[in-house]
């Protein structure tokens, strides 16, 4: 089922995580976040503090290890099944990812790199409204 918002604002919401990759990876829930705030879209990198800059060219990898979660709500147009892709680096195994998805709806989770859900598709019923994603 939807929820109904009254005034939802755009964007997301953002933690952003600097850690031990294993404690980042195993342990994210017991960190404290060095910055939070809001950001325009999934996998806004420009919100990573200039304190950790990329070590080439692109803008990962990063000097430090990093982790970030972000938060918001899903706007569904209409009821239906809607499905959703893994990238491909988390299905096929001739690529390394270098890191973790997960991804959350109205508190269901998917987890792609266990390749479990039909090879990197989760397809879920959505009533039209908005959705907690994470």
């Amino acid at each position: 089922p939807a929820r109904r918002l009254e005034n939802p604002i755009e964007g997301l919401a953002f933690r952003y995580y600097e850690d031990d990759w294993k404690r980042l990876w195993l342990a994210l829930d017991d960190l404290t976040p060095a910055s939070t705030g809001a950001c325009a879209g999934l996998f806004d990198l420009s919100v990573i503090p200039a304190s950790n800059p990329p070590l080439g060219e692109a803008t990962a990898p990063r000097r430090h290890y990093f982790g970030m979660v972000f938060e918001g709500w899903l706007r569904v147009p209409e009821d239906g099944v809607y499905t959703f892709h893994a990238p491909r680096e988390l299905v096929y195994p001739d690529t390394e990812a270098g890191y973790d998805l997960q991804l959350w709806i109205n508190g269901a989770q998917w987890y792609p790199a266990t390749r479990l859900h039909a090879f990197g598709n989760w397809s879920v019923p959505l009533a039209k409204g908005a959705h907690r994603v994470k």
